[in-house]
């Protein structure tokens, strides 16, 4: 008969009772402190089993086991499963190998896979031990725990359902920004492209918080520059709409290229190629580069030949000729009508002027591919020889030496499709061949020294016509808030792009300009050279140096919840003039101020499942002549656009006539 004690026992603890695997007897667990939830497998019991066997068969010869026979079975592992996981959360890594080496295989594969209760601890957002030191960023445990066998890319499980979401635990060292925890989960076999939901990747996080380190670290180790998300976004969409200059940078100098057949024989390593799909064109001739390492002719003759073949011939009023939409392709139809209208750009990239800028031998370019594709593009829509233009080799030899995502017919971003172009044109007529790369050490003493300074060093890194006419120099200044200590900062950027808010219904451009433009207290503290030691300080920026040529990116596309939602506020823009004198530093000495517009690109609908088109001032008219551009579709409308727009997403604005002639 069982004893008054044990029935005590079993009625208080039922609901932690199961069955022993040899069918013996009912064993009944007492409440642990720390609750731990059991699931029920073979596994746990074998392991009781194969550990206690001496209890075990006593028990199945006893006919009454009594609660003290089950004590004797669990009491020991129980002790040491509490110890392991107070070890884990106290991050006593010392403690915790000791603790692991007295442990068997089996105890030790049981405790790196087992769930604690949220509702006793707080396990709210980390329920296994894996976790549980992740989320408390404790990185000598994480590389203990997956040294001995812990699942690297185990999903996040928390809630007291148990609610399993597809965050990792490399996205959550990412979302701690946490360079030395993704360094030691990457080195355990983390898959650097396992995220979260909504297909958030690691490296799309690192992107939208501004990681450089993180970012460079994920994709020097395999991470996918054009893995997108649920919502077709990718880490550079990502960086370009948080005007990450330096990512964005970064992330075109590491793509790679697989060379098309026609320079098989010399493949040349270019930084941000991919291998090209399929296209729906038929493939390009070989390109021969006659002993130079520079294709631009035969890519010229082939495209020129090809794209005249594929589009009708029919007398038009120069530089009214539209593009063809040849699935999807608007947002590339409606970032390139305005550079084919743009003032200088238009003549460095006609063949006679742009053969002698294109650098065969810079290693970072297209060999003159694109270049020469682009300019055999440019000289049919100047030539009043056709309606529209069918640019099906343009975009083949896009894929081939630029991106491959941009030409799978599917919808994408108008910007970040004039950001690769720019770069690729700016590459490979890049005056440089061999980088000398410097860091920026300036003080407020003597910007005018300091800019002519950076301005010479810049040119020994990277130079080109193409950014000589963007190219947009801004000035950072970090101000300690102790000691009034500055630290000067030259930034170089070939589109301004602006933050739009949603707590309004309109706004106008020029406010824009003064949220971007106006201090700010910086979030992380300083770490000031004079009082050596972190401190608080704030950041002003202004411009330096304007460009020939200003493009105003409208960030119209903000991640929210892992989703892209586009912002459709009301945008009141500069037409006849735009004043940049207010945001411009005291001390510059560049007062050429005043821009004029003369071209937009503009974005209806959602990210999706909207279309692009594109107005330009007709760059040889006399009399600033609009014309609007929907694709092939081409409609002379006289007057500007509306100055105020919920679908201008680019502004592009040149300096006024008189001043740009002085500088040109």
């Amino acid at each position: 008969m069982e004893d008054e004690d044990a029935m005590k026992w079993r009625k208080m603890n039922c609901r932690n009772a199961f069955i022993c695997p040899v069918g013996i007897a009912t064993i009944h667990f007492p409440p642990f402190h720390c609750v731990f939830v059991f699931h029920f497998t073979i596994i746990v019991l074998s392991l009781i089993h194969r550990h206690c066997s001496t209890a075990l068969i006593r028990m199945a010869d006893a006919e009454h086991p009594t609660a003290a026979d089950a004590a004797v079975v669990v009491d020991n592992f129980e002790t040491r499963a509490r110890r392991f996981f107070d070890l884990v959360n106290d991050g006593n890594i010392q403690q915790l190998r000791v603790l692991i080496d007295a442990l068997d295989a089996d105890e030790l594969n049981i405790l790196l896979r087992w769930m604690v209760d949220p509702v006793e601890r707080d396990y709210i957002r980390s329920r296994s031990a894996l976790w549980s030191a992740v989320f408390r960023q404790h990185t000598d445990i994480v590389d203990l725990l997956l040294e001995k066998g812990a699942d690297p890319n185990e999903p996040m499980i928390f809630g007291e359902n148990d609610q399993r979401t597809n965050m990792t635990p490399l996205y959550s060292a990412v979302l701690h920004a946490n360079l030395e925890l993704c360094i030691v989960l990457i080195e355990r076999g983390a898959n650097v492209d396992l995220g979260s939901d909504f297909g958030i990747t690691p490296l799309m996080l690192a992107c939208d918080r501004s990681q450089t380190e993180i970012v460079t670290f994920l994709v020097e180790n395999g991470a996918n520059l054009d893995l997108g998300s649920d919502s077709a976004i990718t880490p550079l969409m990502i960086a370009c709409d948080r005007s990450q200059t330096e990512i964005v940078a970064f992330a075109i100098g590491q793509r790679t290229y697989s060379s098309s057949s026609a320079a098989a024989s010399s493949p040349v390593p270019f930084h941000h190629r991919k291998q090209a799909k399929d296209t729906h064109q038929q493939p390009a001739q070989p390109l021969t580069d006659h002993g130079t390492g520079n294709f631009f002719l035969s890519a010229y003759a082939t495209s020129e030949q090809r794209i005249a073949s594929d589009s009708e011939w029919k007398k038009t009023p120069i530089g009214q000729t539209g593009l063809y939409n040849m699935g999807n392709t608007c947002f590339m139809n409606s970032a390139l009508q305005p550079l084919f209208h743009t003032p200088g750009f238009s003549q460095l990239f006609q063949e006679k002027s742009a053969q002698r800028f294109v650098n065969g031998n810079n290693s970072f370019g297209t060999n003159g591919v694109i270049s020469g594709s682009f300019s055999a593009l440019i000289d049919l829509i100047w030539s009043g020889k056709f309606n529209a233009l069918r640019p099906g080799i343009f975009l083949e030899f896009f894929a081939r030496r630029v991106n491959t995502e941009m030409a799978d017919r599917q919808q994408h971003d108008a910007q970040e499709f004039q950001l690769y172009l720019l770069d690729a044109l700016h590459e490979d007529t890049n005056r440089v061949n061999k980088r000398q790369s410097f860091e920026q050490n300036y003080d407020d003493t003597d910007l005018g020294a300091s800019a002519s300074d950076f301005n010479e060093r810049s040119k020994l890194f990277s130079s080109s016509p193409v950014n000589d006419l963007f190219n947009l120099t801004n000035i950072s200044v970090v101000q300690c808030s102790t000691c009034n200590t500055k630290s000067v900062r030259f930034e170089v950027v070939n589109q301004l792009s602006l933050e739009l808010p949603t707590n309004t219904d309109c706004l106008t451009l020029k406010d824009c300009l003064e949220a971007h433009f106006s201090s700010a207290s910086l979030e992380d503290k300083w770490d000031c050279p004079k009082c050596k030691s972190k401190q608080p300080a704030t950041r002003s920026t202004k411009i330096w140096e304007i460009p020939k040529v200003l493009i105003v990116h409208l960030k119209r596309f903000s991640l929210i919840d892992g989703h892209y939602v586009k912002n459709d506020v009301e945008v009141t823009f500069d037409v006849a003039e735009l004043d940049l004198a207010p945001f411009l530093h005291e001390k510059s000495t560049h007062h050429n101020a005043a821009l004029s517009l003369y071209g937009i690109t503009d974005h209806s609908g959602r990210l999706n499942s909207g279309h692009y088109t594109s107005s330009v001032i007709n760059l040889i008219s006399t009399d600033r002549e609009w014309l609007s551009f929907d694709d092939e579709s081409c409609i002379p409308c006289g007057t500007a656009p509306s100055p105020t727009s919920k679908r201008a997403f680019l502004l592009y604005y040149k300096q006024n006539d008189q001043q740009q002639q002085q500088q040109m």
